[in-house]
């Protein structure tokens, strides 16, 4: 099975390898689904675009990543979970 290709933020070029500071930037780290993504600079625009979106919803960053560590447990995606629950401490949460 083929696998899609994660751009390395090191080697990037271009609006991938700007978008991509930006996202370690905010994050302090750069997730894979970005990685992955960064393969169109369009799509990583359009995903980013959205996070910031989000970000300036109703619901805060706290209940946001507790919702999104509800999800990633009921999902069973362990991955997500470790990242949601460190961007969940970032903005106060707790155990």
């Amino acid at each position: 099975m083929s696998r899609i290709n994660l751009v390395d933020p090191k080697t990037a070029t271009g609006a991938s390898a700007e978008l991509l500071g930006s996202i370690h930037a905010a994050f302090g780290a750069t997730p894979n689904m970005f990685k992955a993504v960064a393969n169109s600079p369009a799509a990583l625009a359009s995903m980013w675009g959205s996070f910031g979106a989000l970000g300036n919803g109703r619901l805060g960053a706290k209940l946001g990543e507790q919702i999104a560590v509800a999800v990633a447990d009921r999902n069973d995606c362990h991955y997500c979970l470790a990242a949601h629950t460190a961007l969940g401490r970032k903005a106060g949460a707790t155990a």
